[in-house]
Order: structure tokens, then sequence, then C-alpha cells
């Protein structure tokens, strides 16, 4: 049934009718989140100063593909074969690329700053990362608010823009397929498939987000300004999704790079990343 479906799957129709539903759902995102945003955001916050440099971010870049690696030898030194092990060992990988990130942080704002005190670079860092200490009731439900509703409507420009990806895809020759990893993550059951959608959903979209929208935004916006910074960012999440999923990937970290430079922190980005990621696995399922 599979193989009948995709030989009458015609990507030129789907684009076309995806290209209406792209649009209507632009239109709404740019006309509505900026009315919430005003109703559950706070006004006039500053931005948090930026110390680090683009070395602290190759650093850990360097620290994620080792942890990656290190994970893959020892899952097959323990002779624990799963289709579980890509993920681990990406979340693994991710997991001590935010520890490194967040040391070369507070170590390069300690070095611009050198009268600062360890607990005050400590706290600097995770502000400029966007995750500010001290904030804490009603102002973080309204953060996850936000990013609540930011990514329920981003959703019809999201779908849009799959629809139009197997088109543009096939314009430039290359083969539309599902992500191996989603396909077999899809197929498992029991524990395997709780512990897959745990760090599929929850686990993975935290880090990512602590990485890309706390560690590597802040500094491409203070470069390159918001707009230039988020796409800069966008661009980069997109890339290390693969061809197939680059659009997509690329459109949502839009979506996910504006509520970050939005609210002035990082959690409306994990919440609508973790809600996309739900979704997406709910619907899979």
């Amino acid at each position: 049934m599979a193989a009948d479906s995709a030989e009458f799957f015609d990507p030129a129709s789907a684009a076309l009718a995806g290209l209406p539903l792209l649009i209507f759902g632009f239109w709404i995102l740019r006309a509505t989140l900026p009315r919430i945003g005003r109703v559950l955001l706070e006004r006039g916050a500053p931005a948090a100063s930026i110390f680090w440099t683009a070395t602290e971010i190759a650093f850990a870049a360097c620290v994620i593909l080792l942890g990656m690696e290190l994970s893959f030898f020892g899952l097959r030194q323990l002779a624990m074969e799963s289709v579980l092990d890509s993920l681990l060992a990406t979340d693994f990988g991710l997991l001590l690329g935010c520890v490194a990130a967040y040391a070369g942080g507070v170590l390069a704002t300690q070095r611009q700053r050198p009268g600062l005190s360890r607990s005050d670079a400590l706290s600097l860092t995770a502000s400029g990362m966007g995750l500010a200490p001290g904030v804490c009731g009603a102002r973080l439900l309204k953060l996850a608010v936000y990013g609540g509703f930011g990514v329920f409507l981003a959703v019809p420009v999201i779908l849009g823009v799959m629809s139009v990806n197997p088109y543009l895809l096939e314009l430039i020759g290359y083969e539309f397929a599902t992500q191996d990893v989603l396909v077999s993550l899809i197929s498992m059951s029991g524990v395997g498939l709780v512990g897959g959608l745990m760090l599929a959903t929850f686990v993975g979209p935290i880090l990512e987000e602590v990485l890309f929208r706390g560690f590597v935004q802040p500094l491409a916006v203070q470069g390159l300004g918001p707009l230039a910074g988020v796409v800069l960012t966008s661009l980069l999440f997109g890339l290390i999704h693969g061809t197939a999923a680059f659009l997509p990937v690329f459109t949502l970290s839009l979506v996910l790079g504006i509520l970050r430079q939005n609210s002035g922190h990082l959690l409306p980005a994990i919440v609508a990343h973790c809600l996309w990621n739900a979704g997406t696995m709910a619907l899979s399922l």
C-alpha cells in the first residue's frame, strides 16, 4: 500500500495545494504573534551582554562530534545495537556540547571582564544564553504560553513549506524520503518506543535549543543584527538536519529564533520545539 501511495504522489500537485496554505500561514503568523507578544512579554527588556566568540562555538561543535563518536564506539563495544543508537549518540554529543558551550561562555566572560567573580560570570553567561536567573512563577508561565501560541500559529506556514518541499527537491534532482530514524522509531514498541519518544520529543529539542538559540543565535545577532542573526542560525540548524528536511526545519528554526529574540528568553523556543516534535511523533504513530 505504501509503495502504491508513493507512485501516485505528485509533488507538483502537493506544492500547488500547499502554496496557499504557506501564504495564509505567513499572514496569520505575522499579524497575530506580535499582538500576543505585547500581552505576554515584558516591554523594553534589555538585551543580555554576550562575551563568547566563534572560537567557543567551534570548540563546542568539536566536543559534540567527539561525544557522538565516543557514544557510537561505546555502544559497539557493549554490542548494544538498537534503532535508538543514533538518538542516544546524538543527544549525548549535544549534552557534552551544551556543557562545553556554557563553560566556554563563562571563561570568555571572565576573560573580557577580569574583575568579575565566578558566580557573576556564571549568572551573566546564563542570562546571555536566555536562561536568566531569578525568572520564575507567572513570568515563566507567560513565556511558556508565548512559545505554545508561537508554534500553534506557525503550523500552517510550516505545513505549507512541507507541501512545497518535495517539489523543490525534485527540481534539484534529490529524491525525497522519510528519515530513517523516524521510520525505525515509530516501528518500535514498549520501553524502547517510550525511551525513543522521550529522547526525540524532550531531550533532543531542549539540548538543541540551548546550543542554537542559546549559544549561537545571541552571537550571530550581536554581530549581524536580529534578522540576519536569526536567519544565519536557522541556516546552520537546517543544514545539520540534511537536505530532505532542510527547508521545513529552516522554517521551524526561523519561528523558534523569533520567539527567542522577541522574548529574550530560551523557554518559548524550548516549549515550541518540544510541542512541534511531540505533534510530529503523534501524527507519525
